[in-house]
């Protein structure tokens, strides 16, 4: 092996061993969620904000849905949101929006909060 092909592999292998250490603590940090079936007492709404839907969907018939899940921690933010299913496109941010601030009284389990994953419907209200 070549100088340069040596200098270039040790060079590879340490940038690699940087990314993988460097990335090990978040591993390490990932929060369980329960299934909301599972838990004691379900997670309940602190401050949802309303979402800001287009005006366009108020002449929508039937009235648009999106199911939502999201992944409640033990803290009460929202760790993740994922659409699961929607009937009209620009529900999609509205949601996003809302629920990316929104906290909630944590989930509990034997009387301590634990981290959560619920799924929902939510209906266009007009």
């Amino acid at each position: 092996m070549n100088i340069l092909k040596k200098i270039s592999f040790v060079f590879m292998t340490t940038a690699l061993a940087f990314v993988m250490l460097s990335e090990a603590p978040a591993l390490r940090a990932a929060e369980e969620f329960l299934d909301s079936s599972a838990v004691d007492q379900a997670p309940t709404p602190k401050k949802v904000p309303k979402p800001e839907y287009p005006s366009a969907l108020k002449k929508k018939t039937p009235p648009p849905t999106i199911n939502i899940r999201l992944d409640i921690g033990k803290d009460g933010k929202v760790k993740n949101i994922t659409i699961v299913k929607f009937s009209d496109v620009d529900m999609v941010d509205p949601i996003y929006a809302a629920y990316e601030t929104a906290t909630f009284n944590p989930a509990m389990k034997d009387g301590k909060p634990v981290g959560c994953r619920m799924e929902f419907v939510i209906t266009y209200s007009r």
